[in-house]
């Protein structure tokens, strides 16, 4: 049975909320003592709330983690009833008095494939870890081993529970020595009773850490993965060779935290907080946990998932925390990126994860792959990076680690530059540190008009703190570089020269930008760190910033939703007002809708009573990533306009009543990667536009008269989804429909390619009737139109038929037509102009005949002053230059199927000598300007009694000055004249103040412009 994916994923009947510190109240109870809160908990069926981190009691803050770790003390799980999502609730409650905030609890997933049961036992294990030698682990072993466990280096496996008893994990179990086993009491303090060689969150019995149900075999490889005890004649060989292994059952941030409280140098986490990636920013409570973990001295390493995305775009938790060493996989063999893994500059560093052996459940080993197996395997080799260099905070081995890797941009084409600093070199990271490792700290913006938006014409400063974690730089430079060249930004300072900054030190560099004029809206950018020392460049950092926000559209297209579908009706249509343009947070709160840096990125609104028709104005919403509209009664056709979905990742129109084909358009969606419509009413052959979907994992479309092309190239393509369900089509179709066509005389077309059918029996014969106009053919070999028109022919309706080897047949029709050839009925006369004299504008002809749109051009350049509009045809302005003789000019009109047809005429201009005036002017006076209104400039004219300096300011209707022409000296004479370009400024009524300042005296003269487009 298919079942709709919604996303993201959380715990139900949970929230987590953080409470102000003046917020006192008894753990486990149902209410708080704030008022408004508690009336909505009551609402809600509130009947527990209880601390998520209650060991935390049990640690003394520093100075270093007082912040966060009173802030997680304050932390608390509100547990309800109520048949209500923990996001709409989390709302609810989010802001309220008394409340920090409130979010859902995320799920947690792990990022393992798929395990191959029953490995043969007897294979020789090290034999089969070519992985190990790869990554350069027998010669890092010459370097360091730990043997005699000096230091002690223990080593976190926050998973599912790892089999502690296993015969080649037990030799390195970690035991908690001021614990008695099995006497049911705390006997260290520490917040839990007996977890002496870890900790079981999954509210069993007893706080063993491998779970009754013998159901762990993740952990277990984990363990195996990062610490099987190594030259011990037993199974296999771990890459830490013997640190101690923390077994947690339960992967949750309370393990990572458990971890860190209780001693742990490295906590691999091998899984994803919820698995929509992009809304994990967005939750506040893994980041303090994970801020409060590392600053008590723990490295968490993490997988970087199995989704095949770019992590940069679509950031995850815990991976994509900054703190966090993340892990992405390669084949085994080889530093080829895996297939499944996620990638990305944010990805710190791969390691190998396809078939890797391991441990397994029941004492046993085998293989099993994923990040899942490649951050463990990383987590290895941070482990023997401690024991190396124990003084090492986690920060620096991090940064140790990741800097020694080598690149793999050379083996992986296509993803230059998205695979972090590439694939981990143990023997490297246990040599002594030769690189400075600079990182982001924190950052902040300005804008130039500070009113916190980042618009056209601004021009914003970024200020940035870098620590630097490893060895001493002395020529250090940072710098910041676009993820794509973004041509609305100019980069006014790129980059800043630091020079030396010590190890531990931080420092404060700047960068800044002006945002064009005509900078499009809701862009959103990504500019990453660039940290250059000599020879040495890294980019571990990203900046993400918004450009032009704003909700009009988004607003425009919800509305559009809510009145097409019957909004006052949905089941749920709560916060969901039309009554006034709602702010970035009101619209957050609104059902099903979820935003990433402001831009509306998901909609989910199944099972919600939705009718109607979809509408088209869905399409405007440019930056959806998931569109989930299943199980309601929507009907009528799926709109084109989903088409232009560019970033869609995700669509589910299943299990309405949606009718008529699939439309084209939907093959646009480059980034989709699971699409489901089925056990609608929808009808005919897929597109084959869809062969172009090269990213689809899931595609449902059965339940319904839809079905797939029966040839070979699509079935093809079927057969590389992973998940498919629809059925075949069995009967003969066409596949797409055949567009109206037109043509022009004459003309040379573009050889058209008729569709191909599918379904009956092979082989097909084709035929088109009637014939062809003069000049026309059809292959039937190749479904072919080809040729040159010879001559004009009214539209004509044409039969497109295919008949199979059993008699079957089926058939299109479209209307084919050829226009004459375009062509001028009026000729243009010569012209002569008189300089500095305003022309009268002279309109141009127009063609006739052709296929419209017809282009209009005008060769050459125009004398000094007169310019040529080719949406009006017309030539205007004020000829500034005497021609020496009169010049031939070409214009040309050009039809769409590039017919053409010209004209030719002179232009010259000359002195008007005999009609100027033999005296100078008497006084100042200013006769306009021309032309007015304007399009892209025009020119101020005025007598001049004497020589002067001349200047012109433009202001726009509230007084504002927008623009100033450079002063320019002109003599004394008759229709002087300043040209004010005007292609800077939108359309609209402006002010201008002409400035003249002579020896005898100063004049000024105020006047309007008009510019329109």
């Amino acid at each position: 049975m298919l079942t709709a994916q919604v996303a993201p994923e959380h715990e139900p009947n949970v929230i987590v909320v953080q409470f102000s510190p003046e917020v006192s109240f008894a753990n486990k109870s149902s209410s708080t003592g704030l008022q408004t809160f508690d009336r909505m908990a009551a609402t809600l069926g509130v009947h527990t709330i209880e601390r998520v981190y209650l060991f935390l009691d049990h640690v003394v803050p520093t100075p270093k983690t007082r912040r966060n770790l009173m802030a997680l003390r304050r932390t608390y799980y509100v547990r309800y009833h109520a048949d209500a999502a923990p996001r709409l609730v989390a709302k609810q409650l989010d802001g309220v008095p008394g409340v920090v905030y409130a979010e859902p609890v995320l799920v947690n997933h792990t990022s393992a494939l798929t395990t191959r049961e029953h490995a043969d036992p007897d294979d020789p294990r090290f034999g089969g870890q070519t992985h190990l030698r790869h990554m350069y682990l027998p010669e890092a072993w010459e370097v360091v081993k730990g043997e005699n466990r000096s230091p002690r280096v223990v080593i976190a496996i926050v998973d599912t529970g790892g089999e502690w008893r296993h015969e080649d994990l037990v030799g390195n179990v970690w035991t908690n020595s001021d614990e008695i086993p099995d006497n049911g009491e705390d006997d260290d303090n520490n917040g839990f009773i007996d977890d002496v060689h870890g900790v079981d969150f999954n509210d069993h019995d007893d706080n063993d850490p491998t779970p009754p149900s013998l159901d762990n075999y993740h952990g277990t490889a984990s363990a195996g993965s990062a610490s099987a005890v190594t030259d011990n004649g037993v199974g296999i060989a771990g890459p830490a060779w013997n640190a101690e292994i923390m077994h947690i059952s339960g992967y949750s941030y309370e393990g990572i935290l458990y971890a860190a409280v209780n001693g742990a140098d490295i906590i691999n986490a091998s899984w994803v907080s919820g698995r929509s990636g992009t809304y994990q920013s967005l939750f506040r409570l893994p980041d303090q946990t994970l801020n409060l973990a590392t600053d008590m001295g723990a490295l968490v390493v993490a997988a970087a998932d199995n989704q095949g995305r770019n992590n940069d775009v679509h950031p995850i938790r815990p991976a994509g925390h900054p703190r966090v060493l993340s892990v992405g996989a390669t084949e085994k063999d080889s530093r080829v990126k895996a297939d499944f893994s996620n990638y990305g500059k944010l990805v710190n560093v791969f390691a190998p994860g396809v078939s890797i052996p391991s441990t397994y459940r029941n004492n046993g080993y085998d293989l099993y792959g994923g990040t899942s197996a490649a951050s463990p395997l990383t987590a290895g080799v941070a482990a023997l990076v401690k024991t190396r260099f124990p003084e090492m905070t986690p920060d620096a081995v991090r940064e140790h680690v990741r800097l020694t890797s080598e690149n793999i941009d050379a083996e992986n084409p296509g993803l230059a530059g998205q695979l972090g600093r590439g694939y981990v070199n143990a023997l490297a990271a246990v040599q002594e540190p030769t690189l400075p490792a600079v990182r982001l700290k924190r950052w902040s913006w300005t804008d130039s008009d500070r009113n916190r938006k980042i618009a056209s014409g601004d021009r914003v400063t970024i200020t940035a703190t870098m620590v630097n974690y490893l060895i001493d730089a002395r020529q250090l430079s940072v710098g910041l570089v676009g993820a794509e060249p973004y041509a609305f930004l100019d980069m006014t300072l790129a980059e800043s020269y630091v020079g030396s900054l010590a190890s531990g030190d931080s420092v404060i560099v700047r960068f800044e930008f002006a945002v064009t004029t005509n900078a499009p809206a809701n862009q959103w950018v990504r500019l990453y760190t660039r940290v250059r020392e000599g020879a040495h460049a890294d980019g571990p950092d990203m900046i993400s910033l918004r450009i032009n926000y704003e909700l009009d559209s988004v607003y425009e297209s919800l509305s559009a939703l809510y009145r097409a579908t019957g909004g006052d009706n949905w089941n749920d249509n709560d916060k969901w007002d039309f009554t006034i343009m709602p702010t970035e947070d009101e619209l957050y709160r609104w059902h099903g809708v979820d935003l990433f840096n402001g831009f509306l990125i998901g909609l989910f609104l199944s099972y919600n009573n939705l009718t109607g028709e979809i509408p088209a104005q869905l399409g405007n919403l440019l930056h959806l990533q998931m569109l989930n509209l299943s199980n309601n009664s929507l009907s009528g056709e799926i709109p084109s306009e989903l088409g232009d979905l560019s970033q869609l990742q995700r669509l589910n129109l299943s299990r309405n009543t949606l009718t008529g084909p699939i439309p084209p358009e939907l093959g646009d969606l480059s980034q989709l990667r699971r699409l489901e419509m089925h056990e609608n009413a929808l009808t005919g052959v897929l597109p084959r536009s869809l062969l172009q979907l090269d990213k689809l994992e899931t595609f449902y479309f059965g339940g319904q008269d839809l079905c797939a092309p029966k040839d070979n190239e699509f079935q093809a393509w079927l057969s590389s989804i992973r998940y498919v369900d629809g059925p075949t089509c069995t009967a003969l179709q066409f596949a797409d429909g055949i567009a109206d066509h037109n043509f022009t005389e004459g003309a040379a077309i573009v050889e058209i390619v008729l569709p191909e059918a599918s379904g009956g029996q092979l082989p097909y014969v084709y035929t088109l009737e009637p014939a062809l106009p003069a000049g026309l053919i059809f292959e039937d070999s190749s479904r072919t139109i080809s040729g040159v028109p010879a001559e004009g022919a009214a539209a004509v309706l044409y039969t497109y038929s295919a008949v199979d080897n059993g008699g079957a047949s089926v058939s299109l029709t479209f209307t084919l037509a050829v226009a004459a050839a375009v062509s001028f009925e009026d000729a243009v006369a010569n012209q002569s102009y008189p300089r500095t004299h305003p022309i009268a504008p002279l309109a141009l002809p127009e063609a006739v005949g052709g296929v419209p749109p017809i282009g209009y051009a005008l060769t050459p350049k125009l004398p000094a002053g007169i310019s040529y509009d080719a949406s009006t045809r017309t030539i205007s302005g004020t000829p500034r230059q005497v021609t020496a003789a009169p010049v031939p000019y070409t214009y040309k009109a050009i039809d769409t199927n590039g017919s053409a047809d010209s004209l030719h005429f002179n232009i010259e201009v000359y002195s008007p000598v005999a009609v100027e005036r033999e005296v100078l002017p008497e006084m100042f006076a200013v006769r306009g300007n021309y032309p007015n209104p304007f399009r892209q400039s025009t020119r101020l004219v005025f007598d001049l009694p004497w020589s002067a300096r001349v200047t012109v300011e433009v202001m726009d209707v509230a007084g504002r000055r927008v623009l100033t022409v450079p002063a320019e000296s002109l003599p004394a004479g008759w229709r002087r004249g300043i040209e004010i370009s005007g292609r800077a400024l939108p359309s609209g009524l402006y002010l201008y103040r002409l400035i003249v300042t002579s020896p005898e005296s100063t004049s000024t003269h105020a006047g309007r412009l008009l510019r329109i487009r």
